[in-house]
């Protein structure tokens, strides 16, 4: 799925093929071990993940003692080189559409390219460049950081 104008960007190489890093998408558990996070500024847990379009990803948590509650529907689930999900964690903001989180793995002569895509503010109305400047700054890369320790730890 190709992102539009307004696109959060975060990413991360890792030293495994796309599909070893895939196996990671596989099942809730697998999910778990790297967007589980317990960190001085991020507090998150993984609510609920069914693998595959149509399925859910949803977590929640605390972000510098804020809470937060977010996920979706799988819209695109292409092993192994992409996954998006809606991202409507703000229903109170009246957004009539979610945006999008794609992560993408992309094989390259160091192993695998991970981006986290945020994505599809365009869809929100009038509101979009503010919506995409508010998440310009709150992503880091805790969750890829714990997902390339897992994969290259073996």
């Amino acid at each position: 799925m190709e992102p539009g104008a307004l696109v959060v960007r975060r990413s991360i190489q890792i030293a495994a093929t796309p599909e070893r890093v895939w196996q990671e998408f596989e099942d809730p558990e697998r999910m778990k071990r790297w967007w589980d996070l317990d960190t001085p500024n991020v507090h998150q847990r993984l609510v609920r993940y069914e693998a595959g379009v149509g399925g859910w990803l949803e977590i929640e948590g605390l972000h510098h003692g804020h809470p937060f509650h977010f996920g979706g529907k799988i819209v695109a689930f292409d092993p192994p080189r992409e996954v998006t999900m809606e991202h409507d964690w703000m229903p109170s903001q009246g957004w009539t559409v979610p945006t999008l989180l794609t992560v993408r793995l992309t094989a390259n002569g160091y192993g695998t390219l991970v981006e986290v895509l945020h994505h599809g503010f365009e869809r929100i109305g009038d509101q979009a460049l503010e919506a995409f400047h508010g998440f310009e700054g709150g992503w880091g890369i805790e969750e890829l950081d714990a997902l390339r320790r897992i994969v290259e730890a073996g």
